[in-house]
């Protein structure tokens, strides 16, 4: 018995987690989160042709949800009131992406999930070309370092501390489910680009106003670093009041940053400290459905070893009464991704999402691993009661720091 439980141990983690042998052992749950992420940056939706393998593909690995990126960079993969259309869709103006992804997931038995970078709106330096987007309609509103720079490494965002940004952000959400039948909103980039960042002078100007204070604050200031932090989680709060309004049953889940090594206390954290981006909070206040750490981390790699099961640890121990499914990147290694799903399902965690599913030359061979190795049978996904459960809705009042 005891070589089983070393054999058990050395097959799911290498002798680096304190899972247990028993649960190592034990089979895919009825219930789990079977996701992949979806991008509009490359092949995989672009045109009925490469919606209907995508899906078929899922379907065929049992997934029970895909994460379809319906805005990227300030644009609409979808009809939108506010956007303009991506300009990498393939099929002609009549081809609506994230209908037919609507359309043919649910006949094959999927959730779609729409997927909305919310603060990341353009890639690099240059300009935005369309004149409806975002950031030529409203310069004022990008987010700006303490020089008045306007890019960060990963592009342009808009800035939280605007009021007219939170509304705007919103406003998307709104029309978007008034239009579509998703089953849930997937935020991304819900976070500052940077610790150096949120000095657009109307930030400025209502940080001051509210701590009756004047001046530029230094970015290590702890009130105007907590105000910032403040102004992300109102923004995430008002969407979720926004489904709440228009539609209850919508999930709601973000992804979260699991940066550097994994702190016991999530302020310590780099996503807390760094961009501003509370996801342990947002999971005890309940204004999430479900949360999706990034850990990004090859656990058979020596240096990233440790902060891997760190974070599998962090992402158990701050669950609070919500959902926390594990973010794993995939590619042509397909074991690789076969083990993280087991060792997360061993963490305790409730489901997985994959980065990503679009067209690959490994795709086929990812399917088939999924599907003989860990997904042998379909599965629903976890439940959430407190989606009917009004006792539990957030305060609608606004938060102090607005």
């Amino acid at each position: 018995m005891r070589k089983l439980v070393l054999l058990a141990v050395i097959m799911c983690i290498g002798g680096l987690s304190s899972l247990s042998a028993e649960r190592c052992m034990a089979g895919a749950p009825e219930r789990e989160f079977r996701a992949a992420w979806v991008t509009a940056w490359s092949n995989g939706f672009l045109s009925p042709e490469q919606a209907d393998e995508t899906i078929r593909l899922a379907a065929k690995a049992n997934l029970n949800a895909i994460l379809v990126q319906v805005r990227k960079v300030g644009d609409a993969y979808y009809d939108s009131a506010y956007e303009p259309r991506g300009d990498n869709i393939i099929a002609g103006g009549d081809y609506d992406p994230l209908a037919y992804m609507i359309e043919k997931g649910h006949a094959a038995g999927l959730e779609v999930h729409a997927w909305i970078n919310v603060f990341r709106v353009w890639r690099s330096e240059d300009s935005a070309l369309e004149p409806c987007h975002v950031t030529v309609k409203h310069p004022e509103w990008l987010n700006k370092t303490r020089t008045g720079k306007v890019s960060a490494s990963d592009g342009k965002f808009l800035d939280p501390g605007i009021p007219e940004v939170k509304n705007y952000v919103a406003d998307i959400v709104t029309d978007l489910l008034s239009k579509y039948d998703v089953d849930g909103i997937h935020l991304d980039y819900i976070r500052y680009p940077g610790q150096d960042f949120g000095y657009s002078p109307t930030s400025i100007y209502k940080f001051n106003e509210f701590f009756g204070r004047a001046g530029r604050p230094r970015n290590d200031d702890p009130e105007w670093c907590q105000w910032r932090r403040d102004q992300v989680t109102q923004t995430l709060r008002k969407i979720y009041h926004v489904i709440r309004a228009v539609k209850p049953a919508v999930k709601l889940t973000v992804a979260g940053i699991p940066w550097g090594e994994c702190p016991f206390s999530f302020e310590q954290s780099a996503a807390y400290r760094t961009v501003y981006q509370d996801w342990a909070g947002w999971l005890r206040e309940g204004i999430v459905d479900a949360c999706v750490p990034m850990n990004y981390r090859d656990q058979r790699n020596p240096d990233q070893a440790r902060a891997y099961y760190d974070w599998l640890d962090g992402m158990c121990r701050w669950k609070a009464n919500r959902l926390v499914y594990a973010g794993l990147m995939v590619g042509a290694d397909v074991e690789a991704a076969v083990q993280q799903i087991k060792i997360s399902r061993n963490a305790g965690l409730d489901g997985v999402v994959a980065f990503a599913f679009n067209a690959a030359p490994w795709r086929e061979n990812l399917v088939d691993a999924l599907r003989t190795e860990v997904f042998q049978a379909p599965a629903e996904t976890p439940p959430m009661p407190w989606k009917s459960e009004q006792t539990q809705v957030a305060s609608a009042e606004e938060p102090k720091g607005g």
